[in-house]
């Protein structure tokens, strides 16, 4: 099995400053592949499962009609594991754009600083198979309330 190749690595995932409003809030996985062509992505998030509940992933529109590959939000531990790519036949795909949206819901009486941060498993494929494309990955903090 040849050794995983990272190649001009260009790849940034960011997550923008959640809107919360009631309680409920959103924050949207942004990507910019610079030269990357991207075929798929795997995202693993970590987040206080004390502080937001009712977390759930849904497709951006960075992917035109997108696969999921699979999608587990463990809300006890606080993670989320969801990977998303372009179909059978269709073209890899470069630029910027929302990969994923994230929803949440604020836990009662929070006033505190919560995180959503992008683990180490976070993977980024572009067109050829063995080419990891991921650069950096931003995390967000916020007050949480």
């Amino acid at each position: 099995k040849p050794p995983l190749i990272k190649i001009n690595a260009q790849t940034v995932l960011s997550l923008s400053t959640p809107v919360i409003s009631n309680s409920t809030g959103t924050t949207n996985v942004e990507i910019t592949t610079g030269v990357n062509q991207i075929t798929a992505v795997q995202l693993e998030l970590s987040f206080d499962p004390k502080v937001l509940t009712n977390v759930t992933i849904t497709n951006g529109t960075f992917f035109n009609n997108p696969v999921s590959m699979f999608k587990k939000i463990d809300a006890a531990n606080g993670r989320i594991s969801y990977a998303l790519g372009i179909g059978l036949g269709q073209k890899p795909v470069s630029g910027k754009g929302t990969l994923a949206t994230i929803s949440f819901t604020v836990a009662p009486n929070q006033t505190k600083e919560t995180s959503i941060t992008f683990s180490p498993k976070t993977v980024v494929a572009a067109q050829k198979e063995l080419v990891f494309a991921l650069k950096k990955s931003t995390g967000v903090t916020f007050i949480a309330k």
